[in-house]
């Protein structure tokens, strides 16, 4: 397909410009660009994991590329995957190491991909093992990717929430004993 879409805009592009501006005019900017705007248009009409794939194409002809890499972000931002969106934030402030907004993007994504344990059971941290329990297994059935198989991206969704209700109960479930302080922060 991207073989085809090159030729097909270089014979137009020979059409309209003089040809001493071809060799400024480099077709795989121009192709990622179509992917970043159809990727643009996906997520408008909701289609997050089409989307992604998109800016993935984008990406993977122009690295550089700042306005997809954001998308991306973003993307992976609205599936419940931040460990994901702190990579790409990450990949960003490198990218743009002037811009300091990467870097405070990146770090929230982070805060958000390791959450306290008792906030993503929904439980005091005083609760007891019955009411903790009980949170967990309604969320699992809440959550259960099998539940949401309306949608890839509901699906993606119902599997980040799954993982991080798996690894919420594993953290306070293990040893009898629980932790005061989740993650560095204060559960409160």
């Amino acid at each position: 397909v991207a073989r085809n879409l090159r030729r097909a805009l270089r014979r137009r592009l020979h059409r309209l410009t003089p040809l001493s501006k071809l060799q400024e005019i480099r077709p795989d900017s121009l192709i990622a660009t179509l992917h970043f705007n159809c990727a643009r248009a996906l997520l408008k009409l909701a289609c997050v994991v089409a989307a992604l794939h998109q800016i993935e194409s984008a990406i993977a002809l122009r690295p550089e590329y700042v306005n997809a890499r954001s998308l991306q972000a973003e993307c992976h931002m609205e599936l419940l995957e931040f460990g994901e969106a702190a990579r790409v934030y990450s990949a960003l402030a490198e990218l743009e190491p002037d811009n300091s907004s990467w870097a405070e993007c990146a770090d929230k994504a982070r805060a958000w991909a390791e959450p306290c344990a008792y906030e993503v059971l929904g439980v005091h941290e005083r609760a007891d093992a019955a009411e903790m329990k009980r949170a967990y297994h309604a969320l699992c059935l809440k959550w259960h990717p099998d539940r949401h198989g309306a949608s890839d991206e509901a699906q993606r969704r119902a599997s980040a929430m799954f993982g991080r209700v798996g690894a919420a109960w594993a953290a306070l479930a293990k040893g009898g004993i629980r932790p005061r302080w989740c993650g560095g922060a204060s559960c409160s």
